[in-house]
This record gives structure tokens, sequence and C-alpha cells, in this order.
């Protein structure tokens, strides 16, 4: 039986917020983010990838052009495996400036994710979430510098780890609106608690949903009257 999240009434009804059994993964929805793991115990999920090596090679990969050009510049042999050490700094900063990028951690219990901008360890991570320059403009347009744009990517980033977060944790809830004698009269599911934990919005929905049952109800009882 699915977890009951919240319970009230209004006006003559009962609003039921409730635990969504079978949920969609949010990793199936049209995100910014791709998301690479490198560890069995984070296994992928739709558009998400399993991939062998590890975070520092999945970034390195992602700077093929600035390592080529230094390649050309310095005059060294260009082998991911192994760069000088400046070059492979300067590689993983050039990563940064020019995609949105989060490393991600899977916590041993529960399977939640946790995220993070920088590592000192860059190659000791579960995976990574990343966006690059082209999805980045085509979804934050206008004039704004790529700055300010690199910045509002990162932080939908971290919204979308939120977001997997909660579909992990069983946070995923519809609302069913209900007479006091228990029979339905509405439901809508694949809800998520906003930032503070709440449920408003779908409590609202419901109560829209309930106002416009009462109205036309009404309404009806009224035709139906003058039709006597």
């Amino acid at each position: 039986m699915s977890y009951e999240f919240h319970k009230e009434s209004y006006n003559g009804h009962v609003i039921r917020i409730v635990q969504e059994e079978c949920p969609e993964s949010p990793r199936s929805w049209d995100t910014l983010g791709t998301i690479w793991w490198f560890t069995d115990q984070a296994y992928p999920r739709n558009n998400d990838r399993k991939i062998e090596g590890n975070s520092l090679d999945a970034v390195l990969s992602k700077a093929e052009p600035f390592l080529n050009a230094a390649s050309r510049m310095s005059g060294f042999e260009y082998h991911q495996s192994d760069l000088p050490k400046d070059i492979e700094e300067a590689a993983i900063n050039w990563v940064h400036q020019n995609y949105a990028l989060l490393y991600l951690d899977v916590w041993s219990r529960g399977g939640r994710v946790s995220s993070r901008r920088t590592s000192s360890t860059p190659w000791d991570h579960s995976g990574i979430i990343f966006a690059d320059r082209k999805t980045i403009e085509s979804n934050f347009s206008g004039d704004d510098p790529w700055e300010t744009k690199l910045e509002r990517a990162l932080v939908c980033l971290g919204a979308e780890i939120i977001t997997l977060n909660q579909y992990y944790d069983g946070e995923v809830a519809g609302y069913i609106a209900e007479t006091e004698d228990g029979d339905e009269i509405d439901s809508c599911w694949g809800f998520y608690p906003d930032e503070h934990g709440s449920w408003s919005y779908p409590i609202s929905e419901a109560k829209h949903s309930i106002d416009w049952h009462i109205k036309h109800t009404t309404e009806l009882d009224t035709q139906l009257c003058m039709n006597i």
C-alpha cells in the first residue's frame, strides 16, 4: 500500500497526497544534462551511460580540442593516460570553462547522489553530469555573457540531481480528491515536493479540481430542478 504524505479536508471533500508506486524516471525526461557513470553501484538509467575508465578520463575526453592545440604548440605527444601534470590541470580547467560539469558520488546506503563543482581528486568519483556549450546556448538564449549562462546551467544540473534523489527516495506522489464518503472525483500523478519539501502545488491543483466539481455539480443540480 502506498505511503500517504498528506491529508486534509477542503470544502466538504478530502485531499490525499499519496506516494506513486511506479513513477517515471526523471532521467527519461528531456534533461539539460547527460550523466556518465563509472561504477556498477550507480547503474545507468534511460539516457545515462555506464562507461569504462574513471571520471578523470571522461573529463579529459572532453578536452581534446585543447589538448590537440597544446600538443601542437608544446611539442609533446598527446596520450590521455600520460599527460604532464600542468597540461592535465590546464585541460581540466578548459573543460570547466567550456562545459557545465558536476562530479557525482553515490552514497553506499540508499543510492543517493551528491554533486560538487570542483574536485581535488577528479579521477575518484562515481560519475559526472555535464552539458556542452551548444546545448547550453540553445537552452539559455539571449545576450547574457557565457559566464552567466554557464552558471545557470550549473544550477540546473544541480537541480536535476536533487530531482533524481527525490525519485530514488520515493518522493514522487499524486493527489486524490474524494468526497467525505470516500468516492474519488479526481486524481493526478507525477508530482515532486518543492525546495522546502512541501506538497503545496498538488494540493492547490486538488483544490481547483474540487472547486470545479462543486461548481459543475451545483449547475447540473440546478438544471435538473428546472427541468422537473
